[in-house]
Formats: C-alpha cells, structure tokens, sequence
C-alpha cells in the first residue's frame, strides 16, 4: 500500500470522524504475543486499542452489550492538550537511548552499532461531536522514532530503520425513533518484527463494521450487519511474508427479546477470507451460515450466550474435502464479574470459515487501587504470508502484573508464548509448524507530572522461527531503553 496514501487516510480519519472516549499514556495491554513483538518499539498513543473488539464482534454489538462501551478510565486520563472547539490536541516528545543484542538479519553487530540515542515526537488528536441525531468521534495516534547513530540496525535498515507508526478509529451513528445506524471503523500502519516471517515487516491494517437495527414491533428487532478486513504486509527479506490477508462478511438477523433477562437471535450471513501474495498466488474460503444464539443474563454478575448452527464452506483451491461442504456451527460467551475488583470474560466457538475452534479466556484481578493483574489464553487462526493454501493455528497466553509505589512510581511485568501450527488446505496435514516464541518485559515508569514522566524498559524476545524449508532463524533480542517522555 502506498505509503503517503496510508499516511493522508491517517490525518482523514483523525480530523473528520470520530472515538468516543479518550487516549491513557499506558495503552491496554496487546491482545496476543504476536502483537506484543510487533509494537514494541512503537511511540505514541495507540487509538486503535481503546476498544480491542474485532469488527466481526464490533457489528453485533449493541447498547447494553459488554464491550460496546470503551474500557472504563480512558476519559479520566485524557490529558489537557490544545483544544480547538471539538478537537483536542496531544503533542508528545520523547528522548531517549536504546541497547540491543540483536540485529535485523541476526547477525552479530560491532559495539559502536548495538546502541543509539533517539527522538520521537507524538501527536494525539481526539475528536467528539453531536448533531441532532448523529453523533461523530475519532481518535488518532502518530509517532515516529529516528535513531541518530546511522550503524544501528535492531530496529531495521532503510525503509524500517526509523519507524512511523499511526493508528486511528471512528464511529458514526444515527439514532431514530425506531432505528439505529452505526458505523465503525479502526485501523494502523507502522514497522516491528514479524516473528512469524522472522523479520522486520511494514503493516498496514484496516478494519469496518456496519450495524443497522429496526424495531419492528414492542419485542423484535430486524437488522442486517457487515465487516471487512484488510492486512497489508510489506519489506520482508526475500519478499516471504509479502502479501494480503481480508475477509468480509456481510448478513441479516432478526432478534426477539422473551423476558427482560433473555433474548433470541436468529442470524443469516454470507462472507470470506482470503490470502494472496506477492507472486500473485491466492486462495480463499467461502461460507454461508445461519445460527440460532440464545442470550441470558443469570444474574447481575453472569451473562451467558450460547448459539447453534450450521454452514457451507467452499475452498475453490482444494479438491480436499475435509474442510468444505456442509459444517456445524456454535458459539460460547460468558461474562462474569463476580466482584467489583475480578472479571472473567470467555468465548468458544467455530464461526464463519474457522477451520478449529477459537476461544479467548480474560481474567482480571485489582486486589488492591495500586495493583492489578491480567492473564489471557486464546486461540486464533488466519492464512498464512509464506505459503499458499496454509492456514495458521496460533496459540497462545500473555498476562502482565502492575502496582503503583509512591503515588507516582508504576512497576509493570509482562510476557507471554505462542506457538502457531500451520495447517494445509490441499492435503489437510501439519505442515512446517513454526517453533514457539515469546517475550518478557519489565517497565518502570516515574510520574513527574500528567505530562511528564521517566521511563526504564527491559525487554527479551524469543523471536524463533523455523520456515517451510526447515531451516532456523534463532534471532532472540535483548533490550534496554531509557526515556524522558513529555505528552501534553
């Protein structure tokens, strides 16, 4: 994708439309160990992660539904910037200097190369506005890091060696008396490393979703919902991992609300996901599903949704059956807050063109104001960037660990593994399983002021890979990082 083009779409989203809640200094934590890799050199306010929903589960989603609200506390740390009638505007600079073992290609570097001091400028914009029946927001989050010693290369070379990275959201809805449209959208672009393809890549990824709900009588609703997905990935060595990954979907549903505890749902809806890379090679699967999902609120403290189908998938670059043709379908949500200070959040299911099952299990716990602890264990799947007709299985748990000293002293442990098996469509056999990876990382973090703050970072990577010719790429990285941080 062209560069300057992701860069305008960037400025679009952040000035014309919308995110209705506010930016944290500290992002929520990544969803998996990939992500986590990924971002880890990347500056600035991440408005991409305010709410982490998928678009898929972003167009179902509605008043009163968990997830629909942004996580709570984001309006509490949003920052006094610059403000210009609806728009606030954050400016941020950091300062700092970076250590590392590890090159790009692996290699062992001079010690004039393995450190360099940096600059990053920041900017944050925020957007919220209400006009009759609509309501718009948006957010937008840019930073860019440049190195001042030109021999440093752990952060990449050429293109990838001083990364700019942008993220933005917006929402749009219109409220009748009778209906309601929403519209939301999120997406970024920016440099990391790609432990999958075992380099550094350039990413861009796009996500929409589409919510249209009419009542049609006291109890019953109709509607009809879409998404699309798009993940564009550039700059990896050799071109492998070059390519694009998408899905759409697109559907109708009808829901009936029994009692005010219970409501039913009976969904029909069409979609795919594909792959295709860079030697113009693709392979996609199809499906048309419908489901019937129950929705029940137990309690006040648990919130159940179970749900049953069945779907046709097609693979037109298979012959191989075993993952086409007729296919059941089911899902499994629960939400549980047993306490003001425990969450537990867990979905099971197999959906859509899922060849496994997904699950992701959430658990958080605040025992006390200053300390708080996370753990998630998911599983996920999606084409693969290096082999056509593969499908990727990608397990994995990350957590993190958080207390505050001092009123102004934030202590943060995190880390997690992965591991991804790759699955072929043509012969459906494991097929050159990458070897697991992981990460651990310690951030202590010195409020000055709301917009001022030290900061000390160990990092460590196991970023191995092995890829479908069976030979390694053991690249694991160590690094330090020092920052003085100014957000406005």
């Amino acid at each position: 994708m062209n560069r300057p083009l992701v860069i305008f779409l960037g400025v679009v989203i952040a000035t014309a439309l919308c995110a209705s809640e506010a930016f944290s200094q500290t992002p929520p934590p990544p969803a998996t160990v990939t992500d986590a890799i990924f971002r880890s050199r990347w500056e600035g306010l991440q408005a991409d992660q305010i709410n982490t929903k998928s678009a898929e589960a972003m167009a179902g989603l509605r008043p009163g539904d968990p997830g629909y609200s942004y996580a709570e506390g984001f309006a509490n740390s949003l920052l006094s910037g610059l403000k210009i009638g609806p728009l606030d505007i954050h400016p941020g600079l950091s300062l700092g200097w970076e250590y590392s073992t590890g090159g790009n290609s692996g290699t062992t570097q001079a010690n004039s190369a393995d450190s360099s001091f940096f600059i990053a400028p920041t900017i944050g914009l925020n957007y919220e506005r209400e006009i009759g029946p609509w309501s718009v927001s948006a957010a937008y989050g840019a930073g860019f890091r440049y190195y001042l010693n030109p021999n440093y290369t752990s952060a990449g070379t050429n293109n990838q060696r001083n990364p700019f990275t942008q993220s933005g959201q917006i929402s749009v809805s219109h409220i009748g008396d009778r209906h309601k449209l929403t519209f939301r959208g999120t997406g970024y672009s920016g440099t990391g490393y790609d432990a999958v393809t075992g380099t550094n890549v350039v990413q861009t990824n796009l996500a929409a979703a589409m919510d249209y709900s009419y009542t049609l009588a006291t109890y019953v609703d109709i509607g009809a919902n879409g998404s699309y997905t798009l993940s564009n990935n550039q700059g990896a060595q050799s071109g492998s991992g070059n390519g694009n990954l998408g899905s759409y979907s697109a559907g109708a549903w009808t829901e009936w609300f029994a009692t005010g505890k219970t409501r039913w749902r009976l969904e029909l809806d069409t979609g795919q996901s594909s792959q295709t890379l860079q030697n113009a090679q693709r392979s996609n699967i199809n499906y048309v599903q419908t489901l019937v999902s129950v929705d029940y609120t137990m309690t006040e403290k648990l919130r159940m949704k179970l749900g049953l189908g069945a779907a046709y998938l097609t693979a037109p670059q298979t012959t191989n059956s075993q993952y086409t043709g007729l296919r059941p379908r089911y899902t499994i949500e629960a939400d549980y807050d047993p306490t003001e200070k425990t969450s537990l959040k867990a979905s099971f299911g197999l959906l859509g063109t899922a060849l496994q099952p997904d699950f992701r299990v959430e658990a958080t716990w605040q025992p006390r104001v200053n300390t708080g602890f996370s753990i998630a264990v998911y599983q996920s799947q999606n084409f693969s960037l290096t082999t056509v007709n593969q499908v990727q299985i990608t397990r994995g748990v990350i957590g993190s660990v958080s207390q505050r000293f001092f009123s102004k002293v934030v202590l943060e442990l995190s880390g997690g593994y992965e591991q991804i098996d790759n699955l072929s469509l043509s012969n459906g056999v494991q097929a050159g399983n990458q070897q697991p990876f992981g990460f651990a990382s310690a951030n202590l973090t010195w409020n000055f002021s709301n917009w001022s703050y030290w900061q000390i970072s160990l990092w460590r990577s196991g970023q191995s890979t092995t890829n479908n010719g069976g030979s390694s790429n053991n690249t694991p990285e160590s690094r330090a990082t020092v920052s003085f941080n100014l957000t406005f």
